[in-house]
């Protein structure tokens, strides 16, 4: 027992944690230049690192910001600069700037390759174990009774090696477990969010947006489990503020927010669904975005008794719609 706590002592000291700085310029390290003639730079301990293995996990390919593959490591390791350029990544840039989309891409793929990253590790989230289907407000008061239950998250695989491979393996075995099948609207959707991202006003947009694809049209219920505290971001608070959707959409776009897409979409779905968050913010700042808070598992039964049929969604924001 003792050699095996000084081999744990041992590792333990040979780990370094490093913060990533990516406003500060003497921390980072020139890789080169690409074709457009941008900079590609990187932090400069991964630049002098014997080996850089990146380990990240996959995301459906139409979430706001997810570049790939490579997202554990470029842009996220560059400079601020470089990262403005990345902020619009994602499915409406693929519609409205298809070019540019294409040379942010190779941008990613050169800046790995000339730091020698050709090896990866990514996880394949599992779905968490609730069956998703359409149920009767009977059946769904039952699993609402387990939060825990509402909770899990797991890992379906592991994947090391070549990251073309890995990309390739990945990516098809995440559209077998998160593509949605389910054509049946439900009069009451639970979404839940689990993991790393959960705390997250973009992952809950992204939620919100895939939840509203299953609900129905004509007074749907859209419930959310998110762990979410703190403060309202900047795009919802104008929207707190202004009290209308056309006018919340103007002034959003006008100051160019980073989430402007997202958060368009999520204030039409708040004007459309009966919406209810399950969450530690606070109940009167989500109703000012109209959005009611629940409060217990006795609330949420009580909503769900007097629904008609109900579809449980777990960790929704990776689903494929």
């Amino acid at each position: 027992m003792s050699g095996k706590g000084s081999l744990l002592e041992h590792f333990r000291e040979r780990v370094k944690i490093l913060k990533h700085h990516p406003d500060q310029k003497e921390e980072m390290a020139l890789l080169g230049v690409t074709e457009s003639n941008e900079t590609l730079v990187i932090q400069r301990a991964l630049f002098e690192a014997e080996f850089v293995l990146p380990i990240g996990y996959f995301q459906s390919k139409n979430t706001p910001g997810y570049v790939g593959i490579h997202t554990p490591i470029y842009p996220a390791f560059s400079d601020t600069e470089t990262q403005k350029r990345f902020l619009g990544f994602g499915p409406k840039m693929h519609v409205t700037q298809h070019a540019l989309m294409h040379e942010l891409e190779r941008e990613i793929e050169d800046a790995t390759r000339q730091l020698g990253v050709f090896c990866m590790m990514q996880i394949l989230p599992g779905i968490p174990q609730v069956e998703v289907s359409i149920m009767e407000p009977s059946e769904i008061l039952e699993v609402s009774k387990n939060t825990e239950s509402l909770k899990m998250s797991g890992i379906a695989r592991i994947l090391v090696g070549n990251y073309e491979e890995v990309a390739r393996d990945g990516y098809s075995q995440y559209q077998e477990i998160w593509t949605n099948l389910t054509s049946q609207k439900a009069d009451l959707v639970l979404a839940t969010i689990t993991g790393r991202d959960s705390g997250s006003w973009t992952t809950v947009m992204r939620a919100l947006e895939n939840a509203a694809k299953i609900a129905d049209a004509d007074n749907g219920v859209i419930v959310l489990c998110t762990e979410l505290t703190g403060e309202l971001p900047r795009s919802l608070e104008i929207y707190r503020q202004v009290q209308d959707t056309e006018t919340a959409e103007k002034f959003i776009r006008r100051e160019k927010l980073p989430d402007a897409d997202s958060a368009v979409s999520m204030i039409n779905i708040l004007s459309q669904y009966r919406v209810f968050f399950i969450s530690r913010l606070d109940g009167e700042l989500l109703e000012d975005i109209n959005i009611m808070s629940l409060e217990s598992v006795a609330d949420l039964e009580r909503l769900i008794a007097n629904t008609g049929k109900c579809t449980i969604l777990p960790d929704v924001h990776r689903m494929i719609m």
